[in-house]
């Protein structure tokens, strides 16, 4: 494009739409000609619980409603060169196993869509789960977590954490004490995922996965972040899961 021999001072702004998030979320309207409310969210690591929070708000309002929730998130090669600045990445290759063992700086990157459907309308046939959120803080100290957590544990005492440890070790701070502290197996599902904004969509349709099967798979023992129960705990029955992630450094959002 030559803004000179097109007389323009301005780029067409085209492309920059048809590139922002919100370019899914016409392209589905427009396929299945919905006029209802749509809306996004690019919260960083808050964007998935913030649109469930809406979701969950419109449904108290008309609980008649299905409502669908998309999160997706893209890694092209110059976001990850930018972020690649910001240290978000590791700077050796790490396989998938040993990611939760590094004791370097950094993750590894990823992508990916996940969508899911709210209503307040119960059916033994879709496999329907029961999604409660918990809280969510984008300044909150590990102190602060670690109460939370304590918490959210006492109250609700879940038989499985999933957490969002990404295997940089300057966050390990943030569930070092899910460790020791509570008796319940801690898995991170972010080997499987890699990292990224929307990842914790990822982490409810694993969740999903393992209450469908009622226990957990020995294949997922690498993703233990508690390496301290035996592949024997995995069979006991899994019926709440508390999620629990975060975003880099002091994000954090809970699902049970």
């Amino acid at each position: 494009m030559n803004i000179f021999q097109d007389h323009e001072r301005l780029l067409n702004p085209v492309n920059f739409i048809n590139a922002t998030y919100n370019a899914l979320n016409g392209l589905i309207g427009v396929h299945y000609q919905l006029s209802s409310y749509c809306n996004m969210y690019v919260h960083r690591g808050l964007s998935c619980y913030s649109a469930i929070s809406d979701a969950m708000l419109l449904l108290n309002e008309d609980q008649s409603q299905n409502i669908l929730i998309n999160v997706y998130d893209e890694i092209t090669p110059d976001h990850y060169f930018i972020k690649s600045r910001l240290e978000y990445w590791k700077s050796d290759p790490c396989e998938d196993r040993e990611l939760l063992k590094s004791t370097s700086h950094g993750t590894t990157a990823g992508e990916g869509a996940t969508s899911m459907i709210l209503s307040s309308n119960k059916d033994e046939a879709t496999n329907q789960v029961c999604l409660e959120l918990l809280g969510a803080n984008n300044k909150a100290s590990s102190t602060t977590i670690s109460k939370d957590l304590l918490t959210f544990i006492q109250t609700h005492k879940p038989d499985l954490i999933l957490c969002g440890y990404n295997g940089d070790i300057r966050f390990k701070e943030y569930v070092s004490t899910l460790q020791e502290e509570y008796k319940i197996p801690v898995l991170s599902w972010k080997p499987l995922s890699g990292e990224f904004e929307t990842a914790d969509g990822f982490g409810i349709w694993f969740g999903h996965s393992i209450l469908k099967k009622g226990f957990l798979d020995e294949k997922y023992g690498f993703l233990q972040v508690n390496q301290t129960h035996s592949q024997a705990e995995f069979k006991k029955k899994i019926e709440r899961i508390l999620i629990y992630n975060h975003f880099l450094e002091k994000i954090m959002s809970c699902i049970l």
